[in-house]
């Protein structure tokens, strides 16, 4: 007696079609994750407080930072920073209650220094001869009242940015 073989023939077309649909979907997981890296590239590409209209001042060369510092007598709160920092733009997406709690916007100035750290390895250097401080990082806050440079910090959370805020008196908004 012969015995039956009760095993199917799969048509080599059905193999073919498993081959490309695992090809589909990988090619889409690659698309998509490149995607995604290219949206977080593009969002810390831009400073959280400017994205965000939380500033109404925002300065990137040394010849503004001048202007700004000579037309501001009385109160200024100078903030250096730079983009493309993915802590950097979380730390200032948790500004924006300050700015909400407090009324800052008036006298807040960003100055952006990305472009000069691009251009300058002694970026750091240069900005603490230009504005006679000592810090070795940045975001860093300068407080200047009557033209004169009353505190500075090197900011590492938003808990340092309100301290210094509250430290300079700044009055919360009665909401």
């Amino acid at each position: 007696m012969k015995k039956q073989n009760n095993l199917r023939k799969v048509p080599l077309r059905n193999y073919a079609l498993a081959v490309l649909m695992f090809i589909a979907v990988v090619l889409i997981t690659l698309y998509l994750f490149k995607w995604y890296q290219v949206k977080n590239k593009e969002r810390i590409a831009t400073s959280y407080l400017v994205e965000n209209n939380l500033i109404t001042s925002e300065i990137k060369t040394f010849e503004e930072l001048n202007d700004v510092l000579a037309e501001n007598s009385s109160r200024l709160i100078l903030y250096i920073s730079y983009r493309n920092d993915k802590d950097i733009y979380n730390i200032e997406k948790n500004y924006k209650k300050i700015f909400k709690n407090y009324n800052i916007q008036e006298i807040f100035t960003l100055f952006d220094i990305t472009d000069i750290k691009e251009d300058n390895k002694d970026y750091k250097k240069m900005i603490n001869e230009f504005l006679d401080i000592n810090v070795n990082g940045f975001p860093v806050i300068i407080y200047y009242e009557g033209g004169q440079i009353v505190s500075y910090k090197k900011i590492k959370n938003s808990k340092d940015f309100e301290s210094v805020i509250k430290k300079i008196n700044i009055e919360k908004n009665s909401r």
